[in-house]
Protein backbone atom coordinates (compact mmCIF):
# COMPACT_ATOMS: atom_id res chain seq x y z
CA UNK A 1 0.00 0.00 0.00
CA UNK A 2 1.51 3.67 -0.79
CA UNK A 3 2.24 6.11 2.22
CA UNK A 4 -0.74 8.67 0.41
CA UNK A 5 -3.99 6.08 0.78
CA UNK A 6 -2.59 4.68 3.74
CA UNK A 7 -2.75 8.20 5.84
CA UNK A 8 -6.59 8.71 4.21
CA UNK A 9 -7.40 5.51 5.45
CA UNK A 10 -5.98 5.12 8.91
CA UNK A 11 -4.62 8.41 9.79
CA UNK A 12 -7.62 10.67 8.64
CA UNK A 13 -4.91 12.91 7.27
CA UNK A 14 -4.32 14.36 3.63
CA UNK A 15 -0.60 14.56 2.49
CA UNK A 16 0.05 17.84 2.88
CA UNK A 17 -0.77 17.80 6.35
CA UNK A 18 1.40 15.34 6.79
CA UNK A 19 4.65 17.05 5.28
CA UNK A 20 3.17 19.80 7.81
CA UNK A 21 4.03 18.07 10.54
CA UNK A 22 7.00 18.36 12.47
CA UNK A 23 10.18 15.91 11.43
CA UNK A 24 9.56 13.45 14.47
CA UNK A 25 6.05 12.98 14.34
CA UNK A 26 6.53 12.12 10.27
CA UNK A 27 9.07 9.64 11.07
CA UNK A 28 6.64 8.01 14.22
CA UNK A 29 3.97 8.00 11.19
CA UNK A 30 6.49 6.70 8.47
CA UNK A 31 7.61 3.56 10.83
CA UNK A 32 4.11 3.16 11.73
CA UNK A 33 3.36 2.51 8.16
CA UNK A 34 6.35 0.82 7.39
CA UNK A 35 5.21 -1.66 10.07
CA UNK A 36 1.56 -1.99 8.87
CA UNK A 37 2.87 -2.97 5.58
CA UNK A 38 5.43 -5.47 6.66
CA UNK A 39 2.38 -7.28 8.50
CA UNK A 40 0.63 -7.26 4.98
CA UNK A 41 3.35 -8.63 3.21
CA UNK A 42 4.39 -11.05 5.54
CA UNK A 43 0.57 -12.19 5.44
CA UNK A 44 0.63 -12.30 1.79
CA UNK A 45 3.88 -14.77 1.86
CA UNK A 46 1.71 -16.93 3.97
CA UNK A 47 -1.21 -16.90 1.76
CA UNK A 48 -3.27 -15.75 4.27
CA UNK A 49 -7.10 -15.21 3.65
CA UNK A 50 -10.31 -14.73 5.76
CA UNK A 51 -11.60 -18.34 6.88
CA UNK A 52 -15.07 -19.23 4.85
CA UNK A 53 -18.10 -20.00 6.63
CA UNK A 54 -17.41 -23.55 5.80
CA UNK A 55 -14.38 -23.36 7.56
CA UNK A 56 -15.49 -21.25 10.32
CA UNK A 57 -18.21 -23.76 10.89
CA UNK A 58 -15.65 -27.35 10.73
CA UNK A 59 -13.67 -25.26 13.01
CA UNK A 60 -16.22 -24.34 15.64
CA UNK A 61 -17.16 -28.33 15.47
CA UNK A 62 -13.75 -29.39 16.24
CA UNK A 63 -12.93 -27.19 19.15
CA UNK A 64 -16.64 -28.48 20.33
CA UNK A 65 -15.28 -32.52 19.66
CA UNK A 66 -12.26 -30.84 22.05
CA UNK A 67 -13.88 -29.20 24.59
CA UNK A 68 -16.49 -32.59 25.04
CA UNK A 69 -12.91 -34.43 25.43
CA UNK A 70 -11.19 -32.07 27.96
CA UNK A 71 -14.53 -32.26 29.85
CA UNK A 72 -14.86 -35.82 29.75
CA UNK A 73 -10.86 -36.55 30.82
CA UNK A 74 -10.71 -34.16 33.70
CA UNK A 75 -14.18 -36.32 35.17
CA UNK A 76 -12.29 -39.40 35.03
CA UNK A 77 -8.85 -38.14 36.09
CA UNK A 78 -6.79 -37.60 33.01
CA UNK A 79 -5.57 -34.08 34.15
CA UNK A 80 -2.78 -33.78 36.56
CA UNK A 81 -3.01 -31.06 39.23
CA UNK A 82 -1.43 -28.42 36.79
CA UNK A 83 -3.93 -28.94 33.83
CA UNK A 84 -2.07 -31.14 32.00
CA UNK A 85 -3.49 -34.41 30.42
CA UNK A 86 -2.42 -37.92 30.68
CA UNK A 87 -3.28 -40.96 28.64
CA UNK A 88 -4.54 -43.33 30.47
CA UNK A 89 -1.97 -45.75 29.68
CA UNK A 90 0.79 -43.55 31.23
CA UNK A 91 -1.29 -43.49 34.87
Amino acid sequence: MKLKPWLRENKNMSYSEYQALPEMHRYDIYNEFIKYNQHLQKKAKLGWRPMTEEEKKWADEVSEKERKRYLLNSQIGGLDERGNYTALHHR
